[in-house]
C-alpha cells in the first residue's frame, strides 16, 4: 500500500459548482486505499477543536462499521489521511460560514421587543452596515420579514464601540422583574450587545436559527470563536461534503469544470399538473 501523503489546498474554499475545490492532481493512491478512504469519511468523528479525536474515542464508531472484532484492524492510513485532510480544511470553512453570517447580518432582522408588561408586541429592526463596521436598528410598525433600508432606521451603534456580547440569563433585560416567568423559553433566544459605559442593546431572537446566526456574526465581528451549534452542524456538513468530493478525483472520476449545457425545452407541459384548476 502506498505511504499516506498530506494533501494541501491551493485555492479558496468556494460552494460555487459541484466541483472539488482541489485542483492541484491528488497523490497517487490505490484504488483500494481510495475505497477505504470513502468508508472512513463517515466514521471519523468531527470535534470543534479539531480533528485531534483519540482513536480509542472512534471504537463504538468503527466497531459498527467493520464490526467488533475487527475494529482494532479499520484502515489506519485512511483514517489519518482524513483526520489530516479534516484539519486542513476547518479554517477555510470556518472563514466561508464566517462571511456567511456577517452576510446575512447585512441583510438585517426583525427582532421583538422585550417587556414584561406590554400587552401588544412592538417590533424594533437591525442590520449591519455593507462594510460590517455600523449596526443600524429602530422601531417598526409590524414584523417585517422583508428588509428595511438603513436610512429609515433611526438609530445606530458603530462595531468598534461594543465591548462584549451576552447570552441568555445573563443579559439585562432576562434579569427584569417577571421577564423570565413571562416565557422561560425567551431564556434561549435572549443576548444583549455591550457598549459604552454600561449601555445595553438588547435582542429576542424570533427563533434559534437568528439566534445563532447573530451571535455568531456578533462573536465574528469581534474577533471571538463562533460556537453555536449551527456552526458546528455546517462546519461538519461542509468540510465532510469536501472530503467526499475530493475522494471523486482520487477514484479517477472526472467531474466537469462547467455544469451540463440545460436541455430544451419540452414540446408541451401536459406531464405538469395544474394546482389552479378546480377539480370536479
Amino acid at each position: 500500500m502506498p505511504t499516506a501523503k498530506r494533501v494541501y489546498l491551493s485555492r479558496p474554499l468556494s460552494l460555487s459548482g459541484c466541483t472539488s475545490l482541489l485542483k492541484r492532481p491528488p497523490p497517487p493512491l490505490s484504488l483500494s486505499l481510495a475505497s477505504e478512504l470513502s468508508d472512513v469519511v463517515s466514521v471519523v468523528p468531527f470535534t470543534a477543536r479539531g480533528c485531534g479525536a483519540h482513536r480509542g474515542d472512534m471504537a463504538p464508531r468503527l466497531a459498527r462499521k467493520y464490526g467488533p472484532r475487527r475494529h482494532a484492524r479499520a484502515p489506519a492510513t485512511a483514517v489519518r489521511m482524513v483526520w489530516e485532510l479534516r484539519e486542513r480544511l476547518q479554517p477555510e470553512v470556518a472563514e466561508l460560514i464566517r462571511q456567511q453570517r456577517l452576510s446575512r447580518l447585512c441583510e438585517g432582522t426583525c427582532f421583538r421587543k422585550s417587556a414584561a408588561r406590554r400587552r401588544q408586541d412592538k417590533f424594533w429592526y437591525c442590520r449591519l452596515s455593507p462594510n460590517h463596521k455600523v449596526l443600524h436598528y429602530g422601531d417598526v410598525e409590524e414584523f417585517s420579514q422583508g428588509q428595511i433600508p438603513h436610512d429609515s432606521l433611526q438609530e445606530k451603534l458603530t462595531v468598534a464601540d461594543i465591548k462584549a456580547l451576552i447570552t441568555g440569563k445573563d443579559c439585562p433585560h432576562m434579569k427584569e422583574k417577571g421577564a423570565l416567568r413571562q416565557n422561560k423559553d425567551m431564556l434561549d433566544l435572549a443576548f444583549s450587545i455591550l457598549y459604552e459605559s454600561d449601555e445595553y442593546l438588547n435582542f429576542i431572537a424570533p427563533d434559534k436559527h437568528e439566534y445563532c446566526i447573530w451571535t455568531d456574526g456578533l462573536n465574528a465581528l469581534l474577533g471571538k470563536e463562533m460556537t453555536s451549534e449551527l456552526t458546528k452542524s455546517d462546519m461538519d456538513t461542509l468540510v465532510t461534503m469536501e472530503i467526499k468530493l475530493r475522494l471523486l478525483d482520487l477514484e479517477n472520476i472526472q467531474i466537469p469544470e462547467a455544469p451540463p449545457p440545460i436541455p430544451k425545452e419540452p414540446s408541451n407541459y401536459d406531464f405538469v399538473y395544474d394546482y389552479t384548476q378546480q377539480q370536479t
